[in-house]
């Protein structure tokens, strides 16, 4: 299984510390390792065992993401506080803070799709 970082907001990749040999061989190690241990390890990450109908593949996924939280850093502060607001049923607080999903007039959208850079300008009723 080949292993690739996925760039941060800054566009580099993340700097991991001299544990990202150990932590590749531990996420490598979930997909030998059978019920039991995936059970166990489940249990130790986690507090409580795992679902009785989890398939596998999904109690490696939520392990192995797990590891990586643990190893990398998981969700900043602010970003745990709003999701926590709206699981605890203030919603309306919590969205208030969150960002807006339409672009307003003048915003220039830029994505690079197989090497060609595609260009979006937003205008007051159509996108040009």
């Amino acid at each position: 299984m080949e292993q690739t970082s996925l760039p941060n907001r800054s566009g580099r990749p993340p700097t991991v510390g001299n544990g990202s040999e150990k932590l590749k061989d531990e996420i490598n190690g979930l997909l030998a390792a059978d019920a039991i241990a995936l059970t166990l390890k489940w249990k130790a990450l986690l507090g409580t065992p795992p679902t009785p109908h989890l398939g596998r593949t999904m109690m490696i996924r939520v392990i192995a993401h797990r590891l990586q939280e643990g190893a990398l850093g998981g969700l900043r502060p602010t970003t745990r506080r709003i999701l926590g607001r709206v699981c605890d049923g203030r919603a309306e607080i919590a969205l208030g803070q969150t960002a807006k999903g339409r672009a307003g007039a003048g915003t220039v959208l830029i994505r690079e799709w197989r090497g060609v850079s595609h260009r979006v300008t937003m205008l007051d009723n159509d996108v040009d």
